[in-house]
C-alpha cells in the first residue's frame, strides 16, 4: 500500500496545502528528573518537561514566489523586518485512496534551517531543498 503526506500550512485563516518528499522529526521525549525525598536514600523520577525535535521538510525546489517559499525568505530576513511569523501546521499520512490514516498539529512553526540538496550536472534529477521547522507543541489529531 502506498503512503504520501499532506502538510497544510496555516496563517490565521489562509491555508496553503503543499506535497513533500519525505517529513521527519516527528517526535516527543519525556525528560524525567530525578529527586530524593529528605531521610529516605531512594530516588523517585518525576517528569520535568516533554522536548520534541524539528520537523524536517523535504521537496522538490520550489519558485521563489510561491507562498510557502515567500514565508521562509521572511522568516530568515528576521534580522532586517525584527519579525518572524509562525504558523501552525496539519501534517497527514494519507492511504493510495486519499483517505487520512493518522495526522498531527505542530502549533507555532517556524523555519530554523533551510538546505539545498547537491546541484550535479553530471546527473538529471530533481533539486531538493529540506525546510528545518521548530514549533512549540506536537499533538497527534488522529
Amino acid at each position: 500500500m502506498a503512503f504520501y503526506f499532506q502538510v497544510q500550512f496555516h496563517w490565521g485563516s489562509q491555508h496553503i496545502g503543499a506535497s513533500f518528499m519525505e517529513v521527519s522529526g516527528l517526535d516527543q521525549e519525556m525528560v524525567i528528573e530525578d529527586l530524593s525525598q529528605a531521610g529516605d536514600d531512594r530516588m523517585i523520577k518525576l517528569p520535568k518537561e516533554i522536548k520534541h525535535g524539528n520537523i524536517v521538510l523535504k521537496r522538490s525546489l520550489e519558485p521563489l514566489d510561491e507562498k510557502i517559499t515567500s514565508w521562509v525568505k521572511s522568516c530568515f530576513s528576521y534580522s532586517m523586518n525584527g519579525r518572524i511569523s509562525p504558523c501552525n501546521l496539519v501534517i497527514s499520512l494519507m492511504d493510495a485512496g486519499q483517505q487520512e490514516v493518522a495526522c498531527w498539529a505542530c502549533s507555532r512553526a517556524y523555519p530554523v534551517k533551510w538546505d539545498l540538496g547537491i546541484l550535479d550536472a553530471q546527473k538529471s534529477g530533481l533539486v531538493v531543498e529540506s525546510l528545518t521547522l521548530t514549533y512549540n507543541r506536537l499533538e497527534r489529531k488522529k
